[in-house]
């Protein structure tokens, strides 16, 4: 069977439907079950649980039912046949989860970019938006008496001919 078909055969084999495999992750030192999700362990919980060990490394946990006087030593049979089943399983769960973390990271830095792509849209068009109404405000307070205020005047169509570079306060 292929590694990830390795639940449900342990559960055919071993005639327990109830039967769950998780995973263990040694970077995280968390168990997880076949889709990657973090599992707890339920204090109530009455199955047994046999661990699945790999050069006396945590790879694995079964947890079933009580296993029958007449066969106690077949989950340990099964575990240590397919141990490296089990083993590649659970590099494909870590993989996939890592892979999934890698993704959102991704999203979350796009996210942000256009946030801030938003922001300086933004700034730009406040600041563009203040530097084109106030030669119109300007002018539309020196319009009655263009001779009294013609030094003002000047100074606009200067900066509004020659507008200072953006980020560098004008001389108001």
């Amino acid at each position: 069977s292929a590694p990830e078909e390795i639940e449900p055969l342990l559960r055919e084999l071993l005639s327990d439907p109830e039967l769950e495999l998780r995973f263990f992750l040694p970077e995280s030192e968390v168990y997880v079950d076949t889709a990657g999700m973090p599992v707890h362990d339920d204090p109530g919980d009455a199955r047994v649980r046999t661990p699945v060990l790999r050069a006396g490394a945590p790879v694995a946990m079964v947890l079933h039912r009580p296993t029958g006087p007449q066969r106690p030593d077949r989950l340990v049979t099964l575990v240590e046949t397919g141990g490296l089943a089990i083993e590649i399983a659970r590099l494909r769960v870590e993989l996939r989860r890592q892979l999934a973390e890698v993704q959102a990271s991704r999203a979350r830095i796009v996210a942000a970019g256009n946030t801030e792509r938003r922001r300086i849209e933004r700034d730009l068009h406040d600041g563009a938006q203040q530097r084109l109404s106030r030669p119109e405000l300007v002018l539309s307070v020196a319009q009655p008496q263009p001779d009294r205020h013609e030094p003002l005047l000047r100074a606009v169509v200067q900066v509004a001919l020659d507008p200072p570079p953006f980020g560098v306060p004008s001389r108001d």
